[in-house]
């Protein structure tokens, strides 16, 4: 419901950042706690969660959680996403080439977690070529 309220705000002419705080402004219970009410996926839990209730700032924007306790106008020191969002697309380019895909482009992918849990990273889905010419460039690089 959200994503598609997005769609539409964007498709109306709705400016970016507004609709980004409006989908931060949804309380939404989170889909990876378990019947304990625990992080089911704690020791690889996504950045955003790491990181969820400290002051923070995209695009020389600071944001923080209104239950955080921050007070709302108060200077904090922010994490840079920027910057942590540029890092990770640095690691998604390397593993990207060094994996040796058809899918040239698969560096510039983002995928949500919910179809990052749903989905079985595979050969087939990373597109690794399996030719000759292919294994062959891999068996030079390990030597």
């Amino acid at each position: 419901m959200i994503k598609k309220q997005a769609v539409k705000n964007k498709k109306a002419g709705k400016n970016e950042t507004e609709i980004l705080m409006d989908i931060a402004a949804e309380r939404v219970r989170c889909p990876l706690l378990n019947d304990n009410e625990m992080c089911a996926v704690y020791e690889y839990r996504p950045i955003t969660c790491r990181l969820y209730g400290i002051p923070t700032s995209i695009g020389g924007r600071s944001h923080t959680c209104g239950k955080s306790g921050f007070v709302e106008g108060k200077q904090y020191p922010a994490v840079n996403l920027d910057a942590i969002q540029k890092k990770l697309y640095d690691i998604s380019y390397e593993f990207v080439s060094g994996i040796k895909t058809k899918y040239v482009k698969m560096a510039n992918m983002l995928v949500p977690l919910s179809m990052a849990i749903l989905t079985v990273f595979d050969e087939e889905y990373l597109g690794i070529t399996n030719s000759k010419k292919g294994q062959e460039e891999q068996g030079k690089e390990n030597e």
